[in-house]
């Protein structure tokens, strides 16, 4: 098997290539993607928070819908 040597680089040490920059400029890329992933999981925990609140007064609101139509039928019923 045909392996590359590593070459380890001295971030101190000015490089020909230039890679020295690029490593620096990807760094930060990768430290801005990291905020923007953590922000974006922080924002989806709020969301499922308040997406659990509105299942909750759903049903609370759909139960007591439920309950006018049953309680006119029982006053029906008991005039009869």
């Amino acid at each position: 098997m045909n392996e590359e040597p590593v070459t380890i680089l001295n971030p101190n040490s000015p490089s020909s290539d230039g890679w020295h920059e690029w490593s620096r400029y990807v760094l930060n890329e990768l430290k801005r993607l990291n905020r923007n992933y953590e922000s974006i999981q922080r924002e989806i925990g709020v969301l499922r928070t308040e997406l659990a609140t509105l299942k909750v007064k759903s049903g609370v609101w759909g139960a007591a819908g439920a309950m006018v139509p049953v309680a006119i039928m029982l006053i029906i019923q008991l005039l009869r």
